[in-house]
């Protein structure tokens, strides 16, 4: 079922063993990162399904248990934009506004095709929050421009803002997210082939970029597409366009 945008779903309806008590200690630590890169209580509980007052009552410490379902509901919350918020974090937004400048294209000409005025267009850069009418707006454009933009002027700003790259993203809307850091090679890292077949069974699981890119070449090396993949290692299709890239110029 689709939900029209800034419209919460349908409240988490719990059943069996959904309702058993869990400890909500880990819950908690992850609500607490969440609201840490800026999201707030309106929006985790949106992206969850459940009202801001589960949360509340989870955060006011009276209690070390919390329903199976709304621990499951509130871990699924990556921080992400979700279309159920009527606002997102505004890290993805401006990671592509600064990564259009990185490829030369200027402000100006991203405030008009986004039909906005510069001025307030600046402002989005700096703000914890977008609506999700702005983000899909500014995710369109990003998705539609090619690879250069050809403004060198807006080429040296990016550069002395220290603006990244969008192709060294792994994910540009996971807020939690490090960019790829290009320097000299430190030395061979170790790969855990246990954790490389997890990524390539879809598991979720921590890995290092290194285990994430051994786990690509597997599936590289089985002839599957470039979204196959991006769905497998719950990464983009832009992410896995680069690994392709890098494999093949090697």
């Amino acid at each position: 079922m689709n939900y029209p945008v800034g419209r919460p779903m349908t409240r988490l309806a719990l059943a069996g063993t959904q309702m058993e008590l869990v400890d909500k200690q880990s819950t908690v630590d992850h609500v607490s990162r969440l609201l840490a890169v800026g999201l707030s209580f309106a929006m985790i509980a949106r992206a969850a399904g459940i009202t801001e007052t589960t949360i509340t009552n989870m955060l006011d410490g009276s209690s070390a248990q919390i329903r199976r379902g709304v621990a499951d509901a509130l871990a699924s919350v990556d921080g992400k934009p979700h279309r159920q918020q009527s606002f997102v974090s505004s890290a993805g937004t401006r990671r592509r506004i600064e990564g259009l400048a990185v490829l030369g294209f200027s402000v100006n000409y991203v405030a008009t095709e986004l039909g906005v005025d510069k001025s307030n267009f600046a402002k989005i850069r700096k703000r914890q929050t977008v609506t999700y009418e702005t983000y899909s707006a500014v995710k369109e454009l990003f998705d539609g421009v090619g690879a250069d933009g050809g403004c060198t002027r807006t080429k040296r700003w990016a550069a002395s803002n220290g603006f990244v790259h969008p192709l060294l993203w792994d994910d540009i809307d996971d807020p939690f997210a490090e960019p790829l850091k290009l320097g000299r090679d430190t030395g061979p890292q170790l790969v855990d082939d246990v954790v490389v077949q997890r990524l390539v069974s879809g598991r979720v699981t921590d890995a290092t970029i290194t285990e994430r890119r051994a786990a690509f070449a597997r599936l590289d090396a089985q002839g599957l597409s470039c979204q196959q993949i991006a769905s497998i290692l719950r990464t983009t299709v832009r992410t896995i366009d680069r690994y392709r890239a890098q494999t093949r110029a090697a």
